[in-house]
């Protein structure tokens, strides 16, 4: 089955969109609050600090946010393995 002409000019801006978004949120859910906490409770050395842990715990998010995505592709393969060999046979 081929795409629909355009297809990927969408997945572009979607891919886009999803890259901004996750950007964002690392932003302002993690690096952000973390800087500050971390000024208040140390001054500088708690700021090099937050940004430590904000970053550290926007690693964790994502991991875990590929860890789900790929088991669902993973489950999606086994309920579907004759259209993927299918497609495969060309």
């Amino acid at each position: 089955m081929k795409p629909a002409p355009g297809a990927g000019f969408i997945y572009q801006i979607t891919n886009r969109r999803l890259q901004f978004n996750n950007s964002t949120l690392r932003l302002f859910l993690c690096y952000l609050p973390m800087l500050w906490l971390g000024s208040r409770l140390n001054g500088i050395p708690g700021l090099m600090t937050g940004a430590l842990v904000g970053n550290l715990l926007a690693g964790i998010i994502a991991w875990q946010l590929y860890r789900a995505g790929m088991a669902r592709l993973s489950a999606k393969s086994r309920q579907e393995p004759g259209e993927i060999t299918a497609r495969n046979a060309g």
